[in-house]
């Protein structure tokens, strides 16, 4: 290699602070009445919210699932509709792309896909973050 290209005017930054990352991993103590089955906490026409603390390995984390039910577009119901719900999908995550990424790194995930009759996103996560990443994830699902 000879008279290799040398770039004095680029500058390097650092990368965007990540603030999905948990300020706090603190586990609520353990209890007699602790529970080895889930807990309906929450029920009424529209959803449905269980409870399960984990004893075993004692880490702060969250799954959340939520299954959105709908007939527009003919969303699984024909051909088309199959066909325009799998490309929906695969715009939608690229749409998520860097921010999945930034999520990942700070251990929380975000999936979405579709059921025989409904849509399906998914999120996991620890239970310091995952209120704000939940409520960012649905603002850009609104927005897009």
């Amino acid at each position: 290699m000879t008279n290799p290209r040398i770039f004095e005017d680029i500058k390097l930054a650092d990368p965007c602070t990540n603030v999905l990352f948990p300020d706090d991993l603190s586990v609520i103590p353990s209890s007699e009445s602790d529970s080895t089955t889930p807990n309906l906490i929450a029920n009424n026409k529209n959803m449905e919210a269980w409870n399960l603390k984990c004893t075993k390995y004692n880490i702060p984390t969250v799954i959340v699932t939520d299954n959105i039910y709908t007939s527009d577009c003919n969303f699984v119901t024909s051909v088309e509709g199959m066909v325009f719900s799998q490309i929906w999908i695969k715009v939608i995550k690229e749409y998520f792309r860097e921010y999945s990424y930034m999520a990942e790194q700070a251990g929380l995930i975000f999936s979405i896909g579709f059921d025989e009759d409904s849509l399906e996103i998914f999120f996991k996560g620890y239970s310091d973050r995952i209120e704000e990443f939940i409520y960012t994830c649905m603002n850009k699902l609104k927005s897009f």
